[in-house]
């Protein structure tokens, strides 16, 4: 497999949309802007414009930065069937951070979200890149207007034997306005 079939690219903003349109005008990019005028969340995002979406849904949260190949990610999702892709990295502290547990086939077992008691646990956090069929979603439940992934879907065990984690080499997180804002020469 040489490519990825991407149809279309979504960038979620909320009160700081300019930056993306001047970036997105600026390098000839293209992907679409879905602007929240009500925060969300990151889930909330994806199942409030489900009906665009295709049959498999990539996430990439906009103020991490990772190592990792796409298309290797993307390969090991397809090669192995999944519904569910969640892309890891090792630390020592999660009480700032999701920890993954995991089986020896790395078939995810549980999620918990920033944990203070965990400061100094070491394994696997969650680094903010999921790969899943639209259909693994169809039944969760969705209580509230804002939905975030790590609390509010990933607590509800969803998670089957086709939920796999991948390990990448780090992640980390920056804010993302103003880097850009930066890149454009913006003040």
């Amino acid at each position: 497999m040489n490519k990825i079939n991407i149809q279309d690219i979504f960038i979620n903003t909320y009160k700081n949309k300019e930056p993306f349109f001047l970036l997105k005008k600026k390098n000839k990019l293209n992907f679409k802007i879905i602007n929240e005028k009500i925060l969300k969340g990151t889930a909330g995002v994806v199942f409030s414009n489900y009906k665009k979406l295709n049959k498999n849904i990539l996430v990439i949260y906009g103020d991490n930065y990772l190592s990792i190949n796409i298309k290797s990610f993307f390969s090991f999702f397809e090669n192995n069937n999944l519904d569910f892709l969640m892309g890891v990295y090792k630390k020592k502290d999660f009480s700032n951070s999701g920890y993954v547990e995991f089986d020896n086939n790395n078939n995810i077992k549980k999620f918990i979200e920033k944990n203070p008691s965990f400061i100094k646990k070491t394994g696997y956090a969650n680094a903010g890149i999921y790969l899943f069929k639209k259909k693994f979603f169809k039944n969760i439940k969705k209580n509230n207007k804002f939905l975030d992934f790590s609390k509010d879907i990933f607590s509800q065990k969803i998670f089957n034997k086709r939920s796999k984690i991948y390990k990448i080499k780090s992640c980390t997180t920056f804010d993302t306005v103003p880097l850009i804002k930066k890149n454009l020469n913006l003040r």
